[in-house]
């Protein structure tokens, strides 16, 4: 069953101008698999910088067969994703709220559910500090662990850059954390379902 959108600061210690956001579009189905969690731009999307409108949005080549496929076996499907141009002043939190719910929404045309999305507002460049929700320090994935209340509470990660992997590690909770490139994605999706006997 979709979800109107739910909609969630987590504010830090650091104040209300120092939050990630929670997006949730669907319901958890209690016998998921797991969570599969991707990295968005460079990973499901072309990576373009202040992302501001759903036109812009250009899905790279495999992503919707793939995503499809994972929602079909019985997977989750959340995206984690930086999004410092939001505190750089490129976009607003509402412009980003709308590219994500129509992100959701055409994934959802292939018969894809994605969960829930969740992103970082600060840029390094900007503030000269690291927060602790940015790539590659754990926070988001975190957080969408503590919310992934299912049976089989795993999660994997699949990102196109070194930060993602990070992420991923430190965080101790995904069981694999798998490097994409823009030509070999579907078949690292497909590598990993093939292994992925038990998850």
């Amino acid at each position: 069953m979709q979800l109107d959108r739910l909609y969630a600061d987590i504010l830090s210690p650091n104040g209300q101008n120092n939050r990630m956001h929670f997006e949730q579009y669907f319901e958890l189905e209690a016998d998921s698999k797991g969570l599969v969690i991707f990295d968005r731009d460079g990973t499901l999307i072309e990576d373009y910088k202040g992302l501001s409108r759903s036109d812009m949005v250009k899905w790279l080549p495999g992503r919707i067969s793939s995503l499809a496929k994972l929602t079909s076996l019985g997977y989750t499907i959340g995206i984690s994703t930086n999004q410092g141009a939001i505190e750089e002043g490129l976009i607003s939190v509402d412009d980003l709220l709308a590219v994500h719910k129509d992100i959701v929404s055409e994934a959802q045309k292939a018969g894809i559910k994605i969960w829930a999305i969740i992103f970082c507002p600060h840029s390094k460049v900007k503030s000269g500090k690291m927060c602790n929700c940015r790539k590659p320090r754990p926070g988001m994935i975190l957080e969408l662990h503590q919310r992934f209340i299912v049976t089989n509470p795993r999660l994997v990660f699949f990102g196109d850059k070194e930060s993602d992997m990070e992420a991923a590690q430190s965080s101790g909770l995904c069981i694999d954390s798998i490097l994409v490139d823009t030509d070999n994605f579907s078949k690292r999706v497909d590598e990993w379902i093939g292994t992925d006997d038990n998850f």
